[in-house]
């Protein structure tokens, strides 16, 4: 649950060339997500506020530059707070 002004940080290994899809939900009264990938040297690659449906955060056919930890940061677009789902999928 992200509370306002807060941020979920998530770390996962990819590999040069992978394409990864990135997508974050609100639940229940909480709508208005908001993504951010940071490659392994720490840039920022990638944000998406409501590239999904309705206010969804969705960052989708990422191609990622280099090997190394990722760094998703998920957090809220405005002052609202609350549950949300948040999802990974890729791989080459």
């Amino acid at each position: 649950m992200v509370e306002a002004g807060e941020r979920d940080y998530y770390r996962f290994a990819g590999q040069a060339g992978d394409i990864v899809t990135i997508s974050m939900t609100g639940l229940e009264r909480f709508a208005d997500t908001y993504l951010e990938l940071y490659g392994p040297d720490g840039i920022l690659l990638a944000t998406d506020d409501d590239g999904g449906e309705g206010l969804a955060a969705l960052i989708d056919g990422f191609r990622l530059p280099t090997d190394g930890t990722y760094r998703i940061v998920a957090r809220a677009f405005s002052g609202e707070r609350g549950p949300y789902e948040l999802t990974l999928e890729g791989g080459d």
